[in-house]
This record gives structure tokens, C-alpha cells and sequence, in this order.
């Protein structure tokens, strides 16, 4: 029962996804964050409860949804399904941000020379400009790799821009 959270059937994808479409669903998704936050102490005013603020039409967030839907993301190998879908939008969005995107995304490429170089297999990786947290995911994906398990490495960082 340690590190499980518990998600209610109404802030469950298959409910926001069948939802997807209604003109209310920013407030189905605000009030998604909310359960969640009620069922799981740990989160306590921890969630974003942001879409009905949100300058994106009701549209959108349901064409995002669809689109997010619409992604094959196959975790049969014992990957991160959520980090490969974050990995994913992250990566697309700074490809389309040119030459400033390394202010906030450093490419996969670079991120795996560092973590061959670091080698994290136990104890802590601390990333001193975590940002999106590619570290931590590529980190946690070689420790794995190499016979370790989830718990044997702690991940630490921090980010001097409080948005990202």
C-alpha cells in the first residue's frame, strides 16, 4: 500500500477521454485534479486546477485530449508510459522552438551522453537544472538497465524557473 495513489473513476482517462468533446470539460478536468487531491493526502493542493483559467478554447483541450489518446505508447517492455508521453509533447514542442528551446529542454541525445558518463545505478541523482526532468528519466531508465531497481536510486533537482 506504500507509493500507490489512487486515481477515482471520474479523473480516470477513459471518463476525461469519453469527455473530451463536452463543452464543460475544463471543469471536468479541474475537478479531476480535485479528486485525486482528495483521495491522495500526499497531493494534497499539489495539482493544477487550471483549465477552467485556461486561455485555450474548450475545443482544444478536447482535440489535446484526442490527440494524446491517439498515441501509441506501449509499455509492455516495463517502461514509463507517462514519462514517454511527456517526453514525447516536450520533445515536439522544442523541436518547434528552434534555437531556444535549450532553455528549457536539453535534447535526448545529450542527456543520454551524460548519464552513460554518470553511470547512476544506486543512491542519489541530483540534476541542479532538472527543468522537464529528462535526467531523471533517462537516469532512471539506465539504473534499470543495469540491474537495478526503482528503489535503489532517489531522484533530487531543482529549477530556478518556478513555471517550468
Amino acid at each position: 500500500m506504500e507509493n500507490v495513489l489512487w486515481v477515482p473513476e471520474r479523473a480516470r482517462w477513459p471518463f476525461i477521454q469519453g469527455n473530451a468533446k463536452q463543452p464543460n470539460i475544463a471543469v471536468l478536468l479541474d475537478e479531476a485534479m480535485g479528486l485525486i487531491e482528495a483521495d491522495n493526502s500526499k497531493l494534497d493542493g499539489l495539482l493544477p486546477k487550471v483549465y477552467v483559467r485556461t486561455v485555450l478554447e474548450q475545443n482544444t483541450l478536447g482535440s489535446l485530449i484526442d490527440l494524446v489518446a491517439s498515441i501509441n505508447f506501449d509499455a509492455k517492455d516495463g517502461g514509463d508510459v507517462l514519462g514517454d508521453v511527456y517526453e514525447y509533447f516536450l520533445g515536439n514542442f522544442a523541436g518547434a522552438e528552434g534555437k531556444n528551446a535549450g532553455e528549457f529542454f536539453t535534447t535526448k541525445p545529450i542527456v543520454s551522453v551524460i548519464v552513460e558518463v554518470l553511470a547512476p545505478r544506486k543512491g542519489k541523482l541530483y540534476d541542479g537544472a532538472c527543468g522537464a526532468g529528462g535526467m531523471f528519466v533517462s537516469g532512471k531508465r539506465y539504473a534499470l538497465s543495469h540491474g537495478s531497481t526503482a528503489r535503489d536510486i532517489s531522484i533530487y533537482g531543482q529549477e530556478r524557473n518556478p513555471n517550468t
